[in-house]
């Protein structure tokens, strides 16, 4: 708290001015105040939103680039899918394939200033790959696990790519 020059002039008024506005000088409670502000619980989004890495059996990634406005606005992301349900729908529409295998990943929680969102990643084996693999307007194509690491990644995608990668080691596959 800054005095003012006037405070200053008058000595009476100084030797009692931290009294006047500092609530623990005047009550027993030196060693609680001031205190810092409690900490609110920050809002979680839940895995409502599941995340797949679609892999053919070249063991190749596919990515989609977010849009400019928004979270992660611009970089490269796995597709994001509103239930687990729709995944089957959304691999023969937009990768014209099937799934042969799924493997539920642990869920992986990402920190915001604001909320923590809750990812529930699932990684996808394709069976078949009989359409377009890529749509280049869409922005979308696929890629090998470390090259992904070359392009502009959030943070968790970038885990569940390192992640991959070293599964892919511990299986030979690299």
């Amino acid at each position: 708290m800054r005095r003012s020059a006037r405070a200053a002039a008058r000595p009476a008024a100084n030797a009692r001015w931290p009294a006047d506005c500092c609530r623990s000088t005047g009550e027993p409670r030196t060693a609680e105040l001031p205190a810092p502000k409690p900490t609110q619980a920050k809002p979680r989004e839940q895995p409502r939103v599941p995340w797949c890495s679609a892999l053919a059996e070249r063991a190749r990634l596919y990515l989609e680039r977010r849009p400019p406005a928004g979270i992660w606005g611009g970089l490269w992301s796995l597709p994001e899918l509103p239930e687990p349900a729709a995944l089957d729908d959304w691999l023969g529409a937009t990768l014209a394939a099937r799934a042969a295998e799924r493997q539920a990943w642990p869920p992986l929680r990402h920190g915001f200033s604001h909320y923590d969102l809750d990812i529930a990643p699932v990684a996808v084996r394709l069976a078949d790959v009989s359409g377009p693999v890529a749509d280049p307007a869409a922005d979308a194509a696929w890629f090998r696990p470390r090259e992904a690491l070359g392009v502009g990644l959030a943070a968790p995608v970038r885990r569940l790519v390192e992640e991959l990668i070293e599964q892919q080691a511990n299986e030979g596959q690299v």
